[in-house]
């Protein structure tokens, strides 16, 4: 995967350059004042929403709105996920390196069995949200969205729509660690992805692996997630992200993340366009998985 060094102030000139391939800028600085630290999130008595608590180190997004959802009986065993709400920002942190802990135990005694009570925990936010605006008092997140939409305008066929209708963007954050994987998926936007503390690593698939992935179908829980992941290479590159380093990543690429370091913080933009709303409507069918 290309990646280029580039001072601040040309990050969004690079943005918009973005083409087919996913492309990575190191060393973006998108904190005011200090470098994000998990003790930023000690002044937050009580996290917005919910916390994700799993009893799996993968964790698969699961949507109750999908029809199937609601047929009795259906397998709900993928889930392995508790909504756990009214905790602290220091709650999650401290629980967070709790995990770290056991596994670095359980490395070092070369036993998998020894923390048999052994948990994971993941919190993500819309920026909107109020812990997600305590969050946002300590980055650029205008810059974070301005990137997105350069990015986006880059890959889309029908840029001078794009640049008259506008484009919409979302902004979330994301905290985890413990090795905890988000499973392999894809996204229908451009996703500019900064990571701010700790490591993540980043497992890519091109759009042209979709077959071997068999999707969920759209009236799946599970939409948009890999029932499988290929044997063979099929272009898969694997990076992993350091503080400073943003992601640009285009629409319909699958991608599993996993959080190595005992806290992982990081932000990122979506940003869509008429046309790529247009292309996602076209797996919104069943089909035979």
């Amino acid at each position: 995967m290309p990646s280029i060094h580039r001072p601040n102030e040309l990050f969004l000139q690079t943005a918009a350059g973005l083409a087919s391939e996913p492309l990575i800028v190191p060393g973006v600085n998108l904190t005011r004042g200090a470098p994000m630290s998990p003790k930023i999130l000690y002044d937050i008595p009580i996290l917005s929403g919910h916390v994700d608590h799993s009893w799996s180190p993968e964790i698969v997004y699961y949507s109750a709105k999908k029809p199937l959802a609601s047929v009795r009986g259906f397998d709900l065993s993928q889930r392995r996920v508790d909504r756990v709400t009214g905790l602290s920002g220091r709650s999650l942190i401290e629980k967070l390196q709790e995990t770290s802990a056991q596994l670095l135990w359980e490395g070092a005694l070369g036993d998998s069995d020894t923390c048999s009570a052994r948990s994971w925990w993941y919190y993500s936010i819309p920026h909107q949200t109020p812990a997600g605006q305590h969050l946002g008092k300590h980055l650029s997140i205008d810059v974070l969205v301005a990137a997105s939409q350069a990015a986006a305008a880059a890959v889309f066929t029908d840029r001078a729509r794009a640049r008259r209708d506008g484009l919409d963007s979302k902004v979330n954050l994301w905290i985890g660690g413990g090795e905890l994987t988000a499973s392999c998926h894809y996204d229908s936007s451009t996703n500019v992805f900064a990571q701010l503390h700790g490591t993540k690593r980043f497992e890519l698939w091109p759009p042209a692996a979709s077959e071997q992935m068999q999707p969920y179908s759209f009236l799946h829980p599970h939409f948009r997630r890999a029932q499988r992941i290929p044997k063979f290479h099929f272009g898969k590159q694997v990076i992993e992200l350091v503080p400073g380093d943003v992601l640009l990543l285009p629409p319909f690429w699958w991608h599993r993340v996993t959080a190595l370091s005992s806290v992982s913080i990081s932000a990122n933009a979506w940003t869509s366009d008429h046309s790529v709303v247009a292309a996602q409507k076209l797996v919104e069918r069943p089909t035979r998985y």
